[in-house]
């Protein structure tokens, strides 16, 4: 909730009194009804997250995070069926803005998937951002080549997430789009 609060630029306070009960007051600056400013450069409803992933803990974890947010998200086990969805037509289903697929899987080739997605013409490229321990993160020239936009270290942090999401796509990443936000110093829990 804390770190929620934080992104949206907001504070939060919490009192507790004994045999009394705990208040939590939270405020955030919200865009008006008249067109004020909003902190995001779209609603988050308008976005998608495809998750490749071979583990369902991960899946429902990211559910989870990204639900409060109305963000979209679907997650698949493997990359064929990760390109079944991304070759859906617009009409029948809400493209992917960002398809997040987990390294480490001896099962899936997550350099390979990112490769296929960009040489693919009937995809409508969306960002492509890996995410593993540091020990399972490709080499930067690896990243680049197949076209990845990023890479999320484990665990992933919400704010490296949703600012991956939130910015535009450019469509030839340079090496410093790769590197990884867990670095970033970050205010903690």
């Amino acid at each position: 909730s804390k770190r929620l609060v934080q992104l949206m630029q907001g504070s939060i306070r919490v009192e507790s009194v004994l045999d009394a009960g705990t208040t939590f007051t939270i405020k955030l600056q919200l865009a008006t009804a008249d067109g004020g400013t909003s902190i995001w450069p779209k609603k988050l409803d308008e976005y998608r997250v495809l998750l490749v992933d071979c583990s369902d803990p991960m899946a429902a974890s990211l559910a989870m995070r990204l639900a409060p947010l109305y963000v979209g998200f679907e997650a698949v086990t493997n990359a064929a069926d990760a390109l079944e969805v991304l070759r859906l037509p617009q009409a029948e289903h809400h493209q992917p803005s960002l398809v997040l697929i987990r390294c480490g899987h001896e099962a899936l080739d997550a350099l390979a998937l990112a490769r296929r997605i960009r040489s693919d013409s009937s995809i409508q490229q969306p960002k492509v951002a890996l995410l593993g321990l540091p020990s399972d993160r490709p080499h930067d020239d690896g990243l680049h080549e197949a076209g990845v936009d990023a890479w999320l270290s484990e665990p992933v942090r919400d704010y490296a997430l949703l600012r991956i999401l939130t910015t535009d796509r450019d469509p030839t990443p340079t090496l410093g789009q790769t590197t990884s936000h867990a670095d970033e110093h970050q205010p903690e829990d």
